[in-house]
C-alpha cells in the first residue's frame, strides 16, 4: 500500500526479520527467562554478524559460569528477573508512545509484554515494583494504565478520535502454564480449572463513537485481513465490522478446524 510502517515488539526479533521492511522498528529480548545474563541474551538477539558458533560459546559460558556462581552467591533470581521485565516493559512503552503520535507513521504495530508474568507493577503506589506480591490482577491494571496513557498522549496529539485501534492478545489466560495459583491474586472464583480459551478483542474505528457487541465466535487469525480492510477503506463503521467478521469469521474457523 506504500505506507509508512512502525513496530514496537517484544519476545521475537521483529527488527532482524522484518526491520527493512518498516520505516521505524524497536524491540527487546526476553534474555532473564532463557540466558543465565543479559548480556549473553542481548549478544545472540541483537547481533546480526555473529556467527552460530560465537553465538553458542558465548551462551555456554553465560549458562555455566553464572549457575555455578550462584551455588555459593545465592542470588534472589525473582527480584532480578522482574528487574529486567521492568527494564524491557520500560523501553518498550517509551518508544511506543512516541510511535502511537508520529503521524509520518500510517500503520503501528506495537507487542507488549504485559499481563504476561512476572508481575511488576504496584496499583497502590501506581508504580513498577520488583516485589513478590505483584501477581497477574497487577499486571491487568498495568495494561489498562498502558491504554490510558498511550489515549492520553494521542489526545494531546489530535490523533485519537482519527485512529483505529485493535487490542487484543497472543493467547487466552494460561495459569496452568505461566501463573501459579498464588500469582494469580485473583478474588476468590475469578478463575477455575476450567480452560477459557476465549481472548479479548476490541476494535474502536477512527472517526466513530458509536459501540457494539459482537457475540459471534471468531478466530483472530482474520485480523491481518481486517487490518488490510480498514487501511483500504471497506471497513470504516460499526456495520461495516460486524458485515464483514459475519463473512470472514467461517472461513477463519475453518482454517483453524484444518489446523488442528
Amino acid at each position: 500500500m506504500g505506507l509508512n510502517t512502525g513496530m514496537v515488539g517484544w519476545y521475537h526479533p521483529y527488527c532482524r526479520i522484518i526491520g527493512n521492511d518498516l520505516t521505524d522498528c524497536s524491540w527487546e529480548t526476553t534474555t532473564m527467562l532463557f540466558f543465565a545474563d543479559a548480556r549473553t541474551g542481548d549478544f545472540v538477539s541483537h547481533s546480526e554478524k555473529a556467527s552460530l558458533a560465537s553465538c553458542m560459546k558465548q551462551v555456554a559460558k553465560g549458562l555455566l559460569f553464572p549457575w555455578l556462581a550462584r551455588i555459593v552467591f545465592p542470588i534472589d533470581y525473582g527480584t532480578v528477573w522482574r528487574s529486567h521485565s521492568i527494564s524491557e516493559f520500560e523501553n518498550i512503552h517509551h518508544r511506543a508512545m512516541q510511535m502511537a503520535v508520529d503521524s509520518n507513521l500510517s500503520f503501528v504495530f506495537l507487542h507488549y509484554p504485559i499481563p504476561h508474568p512476572p508481575g511488576i507493577y504496584d496499583p497502590h503506589s501506581n508504580s513498577l515494583t520488583t516485589s513478590h506480591d505483584a501477581g497477574y490482577a497487577n499486571n491487568l491494571l498495568l495494561a489498562d494504565r498502558v491504554l490510558e496513557e498511550l489515549r492520553q498522549r494521542m489526545t494531546a496529539a489530535g490523533e485519537w478520535e482519527r485512529t483505529t485501534l485493535v487490542i487484543t492478545s497472543d493467547h487466552h489466560l494460561r495459569s496452568e502454564r505461566l501463573w501459579n495459583a498464588d500469582e494469580l491474586l485473583l478474588e476468590p472464583g475469578a478463575f477455575t480449572k476450567q480452560v477459557d480459551s476465549r481472548i479479548p478483542f476490541l476494535v474502536k474505528l477512527g472517526g466513530s463513537n458509536e459501540g457494539v457487541e459482537y457475540d459471534s465466535e471468531f478466530n483472530t487469525v482474520v485480523t491481518g485481513d481486517l487490518l488490510l480492510a480498514v487501511l483500504s477503506g471497506k471497513v470504516s463503521t460499526k456495520d461495516d465490522l460486524v458485515s464483514w467478521l459475519n463473512e470472514h469469521r467461517i472461513m477463519a474457523k475453518s482454517l483453524y478446524t484444518e489446523e488442528k
